[in-house]
């Protein structure tokens, strides 16, 4: 999974540009060339503002620093980033340029952002409930993850979409399509969110990041880290070094219980780092030794509800609504400590979660692998 990451990044913003490019013949019976030429734009910089390790970061430094994520991507865009504005160094000691950039190419920055945040006509192509970037990002991840997705159904639904103000127009006869891209969606989603090395590694990584916040080591100035810079500042720290070596060569903690609920949040956000503590509290005081959560909050993840608009033949159109947005939460529990888990053990976790709101009869059963993937897959080997 931490290998996922690597084609996500770099290689998703090629590819979503990629589509984008692909679709320039349809884009200008609707849009102008300058129109287009800044949704182009638009395709590789929708990821400018992404901190290291994604997500994981960026919702603590909202939590514990107040870092906003949209006006990061906005000062960039507009060279207003820090008291240097344009000139500030961000990456491998480059100043920032890309507003001189825009200039030169006639970009309009407002419109850029506008279509990034998904507030524009064209931001519906781009952050719509299906667009390019979850085209790309679908298709990238079942691929990596081994999930063998027809690669031409990809090419499928783009020599048959039309662009209108609303957005995409997909043929009818091409609904299928649709189906596998949201099943694609749906498995790639559940080996992530399922499997007991990622969302142990999450948790890893959480407990180097709050503390590193918290001990004012990590600030709103290193959200343009990369993954490898971020993890040499966890190793250069006495707080977080044991935990960062750890993650490094994939000696994860101990898996204690993965539970999957299916109501989607609780009176308190378990990402907030202070609530996050106050149950790792909760749950210690019944184990008597550390540990460790990591949730997910599934709203959409698994299945979401799509209403597209169709064409059966020339000028007739249809809206058809597709699925329905999944809602659950995704409880990890793991320790630092080498220590297998117990029914004992939890049964105590499934009381504290139950006395905080995640009733055991919302427990849902977790999906298996071999189910995801339609074969067995190697068990645990014991010597």
């Amino acid at each position: 999974c931490s290998a996922l990451s690597d084609v996500k990044r770099f290689t998703h913003t090629l590819g979503v540009f990629h589509l984008a490019s692909i679709l320039e013949e349809e884009f200008l019976k609707v849009y102008t060339k300058e129109e287009y030429n800044n949704f182009l734009v638009s395709s590789l910089l929708h990821d400018i503002g992404t901190p290291p390790f994604g997500h994981l970061f960026e919702y603590q430094l909202y939590a514990i620093k107040g870092w906003n994520h949209e006006k990061i991507v906005r000062d960039i865009c507009n060279g207003t980033y820090r008291l240097e504005k344009r000139y500030h160094q961000i990456y491998f000691s480059n100043s920032l340029e890309l507003f001189n950039v825009f200039d030169q190419l006639s970009i309009n920055p407002k419109e850029v952002v506008e279509t990034i945040e998904g507030n524009s006509e064209m931001g519906k192509l781009l952050a719509g409930s299906i667009d390019i970037d979850n085209l790309d990002n679908v298709f990238r991840m079942s691929l990596f993850l081994g999930l063998k997705p027809e690669i031409n159904s990809l090419q499928g639904y783009l020599s048959t979409i039309e662009i209108d103000k609303d957005g995409f127009i997909f043929e009818e006869r091409n609904l299928p399509l649709i189906d596998d891209w949201m099943l694609n969606r749906k498995k790639s989603y559940q080996v992530l969110a399922f499997d007991e090395w990622c969302l142990s590694g999450q948790a890893m990584l959480t407990d180097c990041i709050s503390k590193a916040l918290k001990g004012d080591l990590l600030k709103e100035d290193h959200w343009f880290f990369t993954d490898e810079e971020l993890l040499r500042l966890f190793l250069s720290w006495d707080q977080t070094k044991t935990i960062a070596q750890r993650f490094a060569i994939a000696d994860y903690y101990d898996t204690l219980f993965i539970g999957w609920y299916s109501v989607q949040k609780v009176e308190r956000d378990l990402r907030h780092p202070e609530v996050r503590s106050e149950l790792e509290h909760d749950i210690e005081n019944k184990l008597h030794f550390p540990c460790s959560v990591y949730a997910f909050y599934d709203k959409g993840s698994f299945s979401k509800k799509l209403s597209l608009k169709t064409k059966k033949g020339i000028n007739d159109y249809n809206i058809v609504d597709f699925g329905n947005t999944s809602f659950s939460t995704i409880i990890g529990v793991f320790t630092s400590r080498r220590k297998k888990t117990s029914n004992h053990t939890k049964s105590e976790i499934i009381k504290v979660l139950d006395e905080w709101g995640f009733l055991q009869s919302t427990l849902k059963i977790n999906p298996k692998k071999e189910e995801i993937y339609g074969f067995p897959v190697q068990g645990e080997i014991f010597y």
